[in-house]
This record gives structure tokens, sequence and C-alpha cells, in this order.
């Protein structure tokens, strides 16, 4: 009873407290990076392009989605294209949306200046466009740069970003045009907010086009919809010019009511909340992981000797790393007894470039044998060496916002009070994780180390309760669907008693464990 209090406890205490070190909104790390500008296919000398800036919904990139959108930098020829940087999550520009799109504007500014300077772009034609989040900044950029941006492809959005009269004034001076596109059977915040929209920026006098499609949220305009709205925004087509509506236009799929639409940027609806908890596309930030207490080995699919409940929380910045882990471990030890473990790990590493290097501790906050009483607790020095955006790695696979491949060397502080004996020399544990994008997780460990079998006082007998581990392990993990990974492991351990001069008792097996994150 006493071990499970504490250990809830212990849980609960991190649980609770920890989330707010990771919840901070920080700028992320891909404004740092510049945007990737490709020009138009069977280029003209002499001949200046429009500019087209594509925005990436939550959880994607400028780069794939470009050709979801009619724009594929393959193929296309009209326009000079501007593929912006990074995959924003919801944390990068929750809770303040506001100053999420000043940075991107900041960056995207930068990245005009060098289009202006360096490409045949024609200044006075400068396009955006993107989907859901892409379409929220659509608008946003577009209301705070009207003498920049020409036209808008604004989609699947509440468009809840303010603007000031005078911008629609020059908007409709400059002979700014809008397209705005959302689903029939969208949520009524984002349905609503853009007919409200969209009516206002008509009745100011700017062209707009309007257009419906059937589907929902998870569902997007087709490849050739967008290229109308394309053609309409940038002068090339005035077809399908819209009414002006002070309620959602004629012909609409659906009749609802007037609602003010929610302040901030593009929080979901809450009518999407359990299909976004199942289905989300995870930024591996926070994760729960459960090790399934079977394994398969030579004696059949029996009991695992290993089980395991770990909380895992971690971030990536512009140029700092840091994870917070706490974990449950059970071990199975002498005479049937096991060994119970609760830790808690720190990490922190800084890096300007793709390489970030850190270090931290692991330090037990309760180790107890289940039947025989206390053990003596441990204490880790880490070392970490971590890279994001690996060269290797195609940029349809890399994830923004984690490290995708880490290093970690774990040495075991030797016992106080204890002469430093060749027991405790090579207590080292090396451990390799590679993230290949968000589907797939690759992991190898090895390492020389103790671990206590049986209870025992300070001194040569904690020694003799020890046994030398040679231990490695091999990993592979799918994430169906994306919140859940699940890692299949095989691990093998020689086993002896420290001082021995016996052989190691070989152990192999295979575990199985899942993985919930957001």
């Amino acid at each position: 009873m006493v071990c499970g209090e504490r250990l809830l406890i212990a849980f609960a205490l991190v649980f609770f407290s920890a989330p707010a070190a990771f919840s901070a909104q920080l700028r992320p790390a891909f404004f740092d990076e510049p945007a990737r500008i490709v020009m138009p296919q069977n280029q003209q000398p002499g001949r200046s392009y429009p500019v087209f800036v594509v925005l990436p919904p939550t959880l994607g990139t400028a780069e794939l989605f470009a050709p979801r959108i009619g724009l594929d930098p393959a193929i296309q020829e009209s326009f000079i294209l501007v593929l912006p940087a990074g995959r924003p999550r919801s944390e990068d520009y929750l809770p303040d949306f506001r100053a999420f799109v000043r940075w991107y504007e900041a960056r995207l500014l930068l990245d005009l200046e060098r289009v202006f300077s360096e490409y045949p772009a024609d200044r006075a034609r400068v396009y955006v466009g993107g989907y859901s989040l892409g379409g929220d900044l659509s608008w946003a950029l577009a209301a705070r740069n009207p003498e920049l941006i020409s036209g808008a492809v604004i989609s699947g959005t509440r468009t809840s970003y303010p603007i000031a009269p005078d911008s629609l004034e020059r908007m409709q001076q400059r002979g700014f045009r809008a397209a705005f596109v959302i689903g029939s059977q969208e949520a009524a915040v984002r349905y609503e907010g853009i007919n409200r929209t969209h009516a206002r920026v008509r009745a100011a006098g700017v062209e707009t086009l309007y257009r419906e499609y059937p589907g929902s949220h998870s569902r997007r305009p087709t490849p050739a919809m967008y290229t109308e709205y394309i053609s309409f925004i940038s002068g090339e087509s005035t077809a399908g010019l819209a009414p002006r509506p002070s309620a959602p236009p004629a012909g609409s799929q659906r009749n609802t009511g007037v609602h003010r639409p929610a302040p901030g940027g593009t929080q979901p609806v809450p009518g999407e909340t359990l299909e976004y908890l199942l289905r989300h596309e995870t930024s591996d930030r926070i994760a729960l992981k459960w090790r399934f207490p079977y394994q398969a080995g030579e004696g059949g699919i029996q009991g695992s000797k290993d089980r395991e409940l770990q909380l895992r929380l971690e971030g990536l910045w512009s140029r700092h790393w840091l994870r917070s882990v706490t974990r449950y471990d059970s071990f199975q030890a002498a005479d049937d007894d096991r060994l119970h473990v609760v830790s808690q790990e720190i990490g922190f590493a800084y890096g300007a470039g793709r390489t970030l290097w850190g270090g931290g501790l692991r330090g037990d906050v309760w180790r107890e044998f289940q039947d025989a009483g206390p053990a003596v607790r441990r204490w880790e020095v880490l070392g970490f060496l971590g890279e994001r955006y690996v060269p290797v790695v195609s940029e349809r696979f890399r994830g923004d916002g984690r490290l995708d491949s880490l290093l970690t060397a774990r040495y075991i502080l030797p016992v106080p009070l204890l002469p430093l004996r060749a027991s405790h020399v090579l207590n080292l544990q090396l451990e390799y994780l590679f993230r290949l994008g968000r589907r797939a997780v690759f992991d190898a460990s090895i390492g020389s180390f103790t671990r206590q079998r049986e209870p025992a006082s300070w001194g040569n007998e904690y020694v003799k309760s020890l046994d030398h581990v040679l231990g490695w392990s091999l990993g592979v993990g799918l994430r169906a669907p994306s919140p859940f990974l699940w890692r299949v492991e095989h691990r093998a351990e020689g086993v002896r008693p420290v001082g021995s001069s016996g052989s190691f008792n070989y152990d192999p097996r295979w575990l199985l464990s899942v993985e919930y994150s957001f």
C-alpha cells in the first residue's frame, strides 16, 4: 500500500507541475531558417514573375502543401514560389496567435527582400494562400500588409484576425483581390466567421470570390479548385465574382444563425475534440508510455521481467532543448522478489545550428523491493548529442520542433562512502534514438552496469548484492494512428554476480510497448 501511495504521489507531482515548464509559447526554431525559393519552370529571360507565398496548415510544410493547391514546384510555370521553412504545431501559435503572426511576418519580410534583390520578381504582384492555419495566416498577413500583398486565397479559416478600416481602404485602392473558400459542412465557428469577414471585405469595395465546396474541415479543396482561386486573385480571371452579401451568400448549402467568432487563432472547435485526440498529428512533446506486462522468449509468452510506465515532456526551441522523464520501472530480483523504482530525469542541450550538446541528471525518487524492503538509490550523470534536420533525411521525413537524432550516454555514479571498485567503473550505457519523420522510430542501446538483486546495507554487503549486467537492445516503432507509437524491442542481457568469474546467464526476449503523445 505504501508503495502504491508513493508512486501515485510522485506521478501526480510531476504530471501537474512539470508541463508548465513546457507550455510557454516561445518563438519556434524554424523562423531562423530561410524559405526555399523556386523559380517557375521554363523561365523566360528578361521577364519578371509574380510571387506566391505558400502558407502551410498545422503540422504541414509549405513544400509538401504546394502541389495540393496546384502549384507543384516541379511543373508550375506562373510564379516565383516562396516556401517558408517549418512545420507549425498548435503550441507554436497558441495561446497568443498574434505573436505568432508577428514572428511569421518578420521571417517572411526577410525572405521577400531576398526574392526582390536576387530574383526577377514583380514587387507589385505578391500573393499568399493556404488552408486552415495557412488560411489564417493568409488573412492576417494580408490585413497587416495591404501595401505589399496584392491578393490572398483564404480557405478553411474563421478569419478572426482583426483588420482596421484603413487597411480595408488601402486594399480597395490597390486592387487587392481575395478568394474566400469554406466547406459546406465546416464547423459553425469557421463557416460563420469567414462569411462575416467576406461580407465586410466585399462591402469595402474589395473584389472577392466566394466558394463553398462539399465537405468539412478534414476535406480540403482539390488542386483544380485552387487553380480557379489562384487564377482569380492573380488577375488572370474575373469569373465568379461574388455578390455583396451581409449573410451567407445565395446558394449556400447551409443556413445558420450568426454568432461572434471566438477570439484567438486556430483553436479546435468542440465537435472536433474527440477526433483530434485520436487522430491528431503528434508533435511528440508530451508522451505517456506503457510497456505490456508480457514478453516472448525461449520459454514462450510469459510475464515480463521488465515493466515500465513513463511520462516524457520534451521541447526544442531555436537554440535550446529540454527534456523531463518520470519513470516507474519494475525488475525481477532474487527469490521471485521484484525491485520497484520511481526515477526523475532532467536533460538540457544547447546549439546554434543543427547540432546540440548537453547534459543532465537522473535520480531515484524511490527504490524498494516488493517483499524485502528498501534498496539503495542510484544517481546517473547524462550526456547528450542531438541533431535536428539530419542531412541524410529528406525534407519530406524531417520533423520540426524536436530532435531527429539523439545519442545519450549514462554513467551511474558510485555509491557514496564506498571505495571506487571495478564493479562501478563500467557503469556506462549508450542509447541512440532516430526519428524518421512522424511515422517511424528506431532505437538501440548497449551497456555494462550493475543492478541490485537483493536487500543489503551499506559497505561490502551492498557490493555483494549487485549483479553485473551486460545488455543490448534494438527497437522499432510505428505510428498507427499518429498519436499512438507501437514499439517492438528485442532485448538481451547477460547477468552474473559482481566479482564472479563464472559465465553470464544470457536471457534474450521480445517486448511490446505503446506510447500516446501530443
